[in-house]
């Protein structure tokens, strides 16, 4: 489902989270709400609009008397794209590659640098009332439980290849790889290449930048590129439907790629989807720009925010304005 448009027929809610629950409750089986975000840095309200609509959705599948599950997903096993304007250079240069979840927090009072950016956006959550169960990327690799979709992704390879080749128009290159692995020499995962891999033994081979070449156990040796983690994760965590962005669902983009790709790879179904168009501060998306507002009101039109979304359709923009006083 792309969003929820449609006319509701008569008797029915005008709601468009009314409209889809009753949708997804017909289709039978369990329902699993799945949000997420990379926390490479401050996390901000154009970004809650996401977990806010997933949370009307599984609002209205409790009130017809059924039990979903809401789960978020941090990203931490992202690497870390760049130096932000907001990092100092002489302390972060080094860790740009590695995932979120290896590199030291800015302020030194979290586990890891993701940890710094996500605390308190849980933190928010839980002001707004907003339950969620909590998985990190990192711990779906390293636990083993992406493992049988990592398999399948080596092993279908030349099939994904073709199927973003297809829907997205851009070549995929012949040492193009599903997997990105996770050198365990300069513990970046942007700069080694996978060579070989073994589905039987569940082992994967690579070769680094570094000069450094290995065999290891596919568990904790790095992800899925997000094309194909994405679809990999619905199965993995038994996802039904999820909200996200109109970026997302462009012709080519990484629903249809998706959609495809758990089908034709894992064997499954694509989720439904609540796609909605982002929430936006009058500035622009601090996030992308890397501006770093790491301070208690971060979330400070979080009321604004938890009264709007819910009542507008998840396809509608919404723009939150900040004025020249902050809030």
């Amino acid at each position: 489902m792309q969003g929820d448009e449609r006319e509701p027929s008569e008797g029915e809610s005008g709601h468009w989270a009314d409209r889809m629950a009753s949708r997804i409750l017909a289709a039978g089986g369990e329902t699993v709400v799945s949000t997420g975000i990379s926390p490479s840095g401050e996390i901000h309200v154009g970004n809650l609009r996401e977990t806010l609509t997933g949370d009307a959705l599984v609002r209205a599948i409790r009130a017809r008397g059924a039990a979903p599950r809401f789960n978020f997903v941090a990203d931490n096993f992202d690497p870390l794209r760049k130096v932000y304007p907001f990092l100092d250079p002489a302390r972060y240069a080094a860790f740009v590659g590695r995932p979120l979840s290896d590199i030291p927090c800015p302020c030194d009072r979290h586990p890891s640098y993701a940890e710094h950016y996500l605390a308190p956006f849980l933190a928010s959550l839980g002001e707004l009332g907003i339950e969620v169960e909590l998985v990190r990327a990192d711990g779906l690799y390293r636990s083993g439980l992406m493992t049988p979709y990592v398999v399948q992704a080596l092993e279908s390879r030349d099939r994904i290849a073709a199927i973003l080749t297809e829907l997205t128009g851009k070549e995929v290159g012949p040492e193009w790889s599903p997997f990105q692995p996770l050198c365990r020499g300069c513990a970046s995962l942007t700069a080694a290449r996978t060579t070989a891999f073994s589905g039987s033994a569940r082992t994967v081979s690579y070769a680094c930048r570094c000069g450094r070449e290995e065999t290891v156990p596919i568990e904790g040796a790095g992800k899925l590129t997000w094309r194909v983690d994405w679809p990999a994760r619905w199965m993995a965590l038994g996802v039904t439907v999820e909200p996200f962005g109109k970026d997302h669902a462009t012709r080519g983009g990484s629903y249809d790629t998706g959609a495809r790709i758990v089908r034709e790879v894992f064997g499954g179904r694509a989720q439904a989807s609540a796609c909605h168009r982002f929430a936006e501060r009058g500035q622009g998306d601090a996030h992308q720009r890397g501006d770093d507002r790491q301070r208690d009101d971060r979330f400070d039109q979080r009321d604004a925010a938890r009264y709007a979304a819910p009542r507008c359709d998840a396809g509608v923009h919404q723009g939150f304005q900040q004025r020249a006083d902050g809030s």
